[in-house]
């Protein structure tokens, strides 16, 4: 059940990246104090995956696998962060 739930939010969270990648004024805000890696991960984050779903998207690939596409993509991203997490 847990693994459902997870593959469930990053499905979720993939759709998020059909949007050109920016930085709002809310997560301006989250982001004060955090420290630069994490803001320059999570930029190159946003843009790539950004990037890629639009890339997908206009080969006219099933809008089901671009979102597990980025999402395959996005764990790699977060285990990018675990390992600089777990190394700092």
């Amino acid at each position: 059940m847990l693994y459902a739930h997870a593959r469930w939010i990053l499905i979720e969270q993939a759709t998020h990246y059909r949007v050109p990648p920016k930085v709002s004024a809310q997560l301006s805000a989250r982001q004060t104090g955090a420290a630069q890696w994490i803001k320059n991960l999570s930029w190159k984050t946003q843009t790539r995956l950004s990037h890629r779903f639009n890339m997908l998207r206009k080969r006219q690939v099933h809008h089901n696998k671009i979102k597990v596409s980025v999402a395959r993509e996005l764990c790699g991203f977060l285990w990018e962060l675990g390992t600089l997490i777990e190394a700092k």
